[in-house]
């Protein structure tokens, strides 16, 4: 039995790179991968979400493959379309409680025990706030590392990076660093920053991985 790892938003380049990262360290010690029998990821090529109904279509395929243990999507939840199940209807509250609104409304609709949907909060780059310094280092040359540490201290997790088209995490990078690139950069971060200090500053991630860990320990 494997994992079957879906990723839309964004280009797919990086999600895959980010993918192989974490559900690598994962999926290491699951006794399937031990003979081979684990694919951690599987990625439609795909370059970004285009609707509901499109995303629907990907994770029904997906899960049509029974070596797959789980099917789990990674979604921004910024820049969600409105005709996902939920985003009309979608709670006032905390982005906490929306993000796991819209979680929940997904499953419902998909209706399937091997599913395991996750929005990121607010989206991929929110990670990377995680340590602005190591933002500032991919980009030796630009002195923006007080800008950056001026954006992280507004918030209490790098995950509530508000949800604005002028504001996004990938927003306000782009906006101090013209020359950045998602597919590229993102990765690169995510690595020198470390899985360990991501999961210590944002609770929604960690509580998907935390899910994938028990997948593999039969908890």
């Amino acid at each position: 039995m494997g994992i079957g790892s879906l990723g839309f938003r964004g280009v797919t380049v990086q999600f895959a790179a980010f993918c192989r990262h974490i559900l690598g360290k994962i999926t290491a010690e699951w006794p399937d991968m031990a003979s081979n029998k684990c694919s951690p990821c599987k990625v439609p090529k795909t370059l970004g979400i285009v609707s509901y109904g499109k995303f629907r279509n990907d994770v029904v395929r997906l899960l049509g493959d029974t070596s797959a243990a789980i099917v789990a999507t990674m979604i921004d939840f910024y820049g969600l379309p409105t005709d996902f199940p939920g985003r009309r209807t979608m709670p006032a509250g905390s982005c906490y409680d929306q993000v796991a609104y819209l979680e929940q409304e997904i499953g419902k609709d998909i209706g399937h025990p091997r599913l395991l949907p996750y929005l990121a909060l607010h989206e991929f780059e929110a990670m990377l706030f995680v340590a602005p310094e190591k933002i500032a280092q991919t980009f030796p040359g630009t002195d923006k590392g007080d800008d950056l540490t001026a954006i992280r201290r507004q918030f209490n997790s790098p995950e509530e990076i508000d949800n604005s088209p002028h504001t996004a995490p990938s927003r306000r990078l782009k906006a101090l660093f013209p020359g950045y690139e998602k597919p590229l950069h993102g990765p690169l971060v995510i690595l020198e920053i470390g899985i360990e200090q991501i999961r210590g500053e944002c609770a929604h991630f960690n509580g998907w991985l935390v899910k994938l860990e028990k997948l593999g320990t039969g908890v």
